[in-house]
């Protein structure tokens, strides 16, 4: 159930911003805080119960952004990956976000509330990461095609070898890391390459994750 509570908090809290017509991009851990909930609300029964009197509060939000404008700032762990290599490539000024861009992230602390680690578990910023992988996969398949060509293999060199962002690059949400179903194909869900096809807030709260039962 804490695990439950605690996701829905922070999806709500991103149900607010973007029905302000407003993109964070400064989701991720550390801008969520535990505080005290009101007098009037829940107290703790026991010790063990302790987290049934906190709520979660975000922090950090004066740096969203209206929806279509370029960002002030933003969390590079949390940036999906389309987002980093624009950035990399100087495009930062011409960048318009999205809403998208938030669920990516959220998508990104769930997977993070649900095993206790980021999701490639390293220093590497995640969305960096997923660039530099795609990078050294097109430097595989440039170096094969080239081998290819001094070969004159028939097969390689009438192939057109290219990678696609959305179609190569895969966000496994593995059973043995992630073990709830429900959450694990909501995390997934959220990790869409294509942000045509990642949930809105609103289909991420509607998720059986967070009414089939209590976690």
């Amino acid at each position: 159930m804490e695990l439950q509570n605690t996701a829905r908090s922070a999806a709500q809290t991103i149900q607010a911003v973007h029905q302000s017509g407003m993109v964070w991009t400064k989701l991720k851990s550390t801008n969520f805080v535990m505080v005290p909930m009101d007098q009037h609300k829940k107290k703790k029964k026991n010790k063990d119960d302790w987290w049934t009197s906190m709520q979660v509060k975000a922090i950090d939000l004066e740096l969203a952004v209206p929806q279509n404008e370029p960002p002030i700032d933003f969390s590079a762990e949390a940036a999906p990956p389309k987002f980093t290599m624009e950035y990399l490539c100087g495009r930062e000024p011409q960048m318009e976000m999205k809403q998208s861009f938030d669920i990516w992230s959220l998508g990104m602390l769930f997977y993070k509330m649900a095993t206790g680690w980021s999701y490639f578990n390293t220093n590497v910023d995640d969305g960096l990461a997923i660039v530099l992988e795609l990078k050294h996969q097109q430097a595989a398949v440039r170096a094969a095609a080239e081998q290819a060509e001094q070969s004159q293999s028939p097969r390689m060199t009438t192939t057109r070898m290219t990678l696609d962002l959305k179609k190569h690059v895969v966000m496994d949400i593995e059973e043995k890391n992630v073990v709830d179903p429900d959450m694990r194909d909501l995390i997934a869900s959220c990790l869409e390459m294509d942000p045509n096809h990642q949930p809105t807030i609103q289909q991420v709260l509607d998720h059986p994750f967070f009414f089939t039962r209590q976690r």
